[in-house]
């Protein structure tokens, strides 16, 4: 189980976060449903999850009917949050590592054009946090495949794990989840961009690059091809 950190609270802050966490338990409902219809859940994983963040959002609206709301009935939803997260995700990377961090879990900050695209098109069903056995880590994001996922078609075709490092802590967090598919002859993405750049720059001199085969080969790409 995760540990609890005490979070202290002003009364605008309580308020503030009493919307943040009844946001974050309408979304994350949102993202189980969607999980089932894609197979990634099964029935009875997804109503079980379903429960538990009905039981949350029903303290929540108790806690915050009071006269003045208990700030340990947050901290304790914080922690709830973050364990029911390792098993079912939720929308957004961002709220992953925002609830992560509320509870002393793993925090991470990046301004990394991969990261920004990350918390706009990554969408988390689980995660893990692991202890580096790689002395003096330099890979803080590292974008991998699923492919070969057994059993969970829906991730075999749109799902990565992302693995980001804190340096200071020494540990991973891994996080399992789907990667959206936008347009990419609409996208303005700078990542994108970049991405397209350094493939025109160091493309080699072989003839087989330069055909309508190659183009068409280029063309085909998808945005989860140009994370991993």
């Amino acid at each position: 189980m995760t540990k609890s950190v005490k979070m202290q609270f002003t009364k605008t802050e309580i308020v503030n976060h009493v919307i943040f966490l009844q946001s974050l338990i309408t979304n994350t409902a949102m993202h189980i449903q969607q999980n089932k219809n894609t197979l990634i859940l099964g029935r009875g994983e997804s109503n079980a999850g379903l429960t538990i963040l009905h039981d949350m959002s029903d303290t929540l609206k108790r806690a915050s009917d009071l006269p003045e709301c208990d700030a340990s009935i947050l901290n304790t939803i914080n922690t709830d949050l973050c364990n029911l997260f390792k098993k079912y995700g939720t929308r957004s990377l961002g709220d992953l590592l925002n609830i992560c961090e509320k509870t002393g879990t793993f925090s991470y900050k990046s301004e990394s054009v991969l990261f920004s695209e990350l918390l706009m098109h990554f969408h988390p069903v689980g995660y893990k946090i692991v202890n580096s056995k790689i002395k003096d880590d330099k890979s803080a994001e590292i974008v991998t495949d699923l492919s070969t996922c057994d059993g969970q078609y829906y991730l075999q075709i749109h799902g990565a794990q992302v693995m980001l490092y804190n340096a200071n802590i020494k540990k991973y967090i891994i996080v399992t989840g789907f990667i959206d598919n936008p347009l990419l002859k609409l996208s303005k993405s700078e990542f994108i961009n970049k991405k397209n750049s350094d493939i025109k720059k160091n493309m080699p001199s072989d003839v087989k690059f330069h055909t309508p085969l190659f183009d068409q080969f280029m063309i085909s790409l998808v945005f989860k091809d140009y994370l991993i």
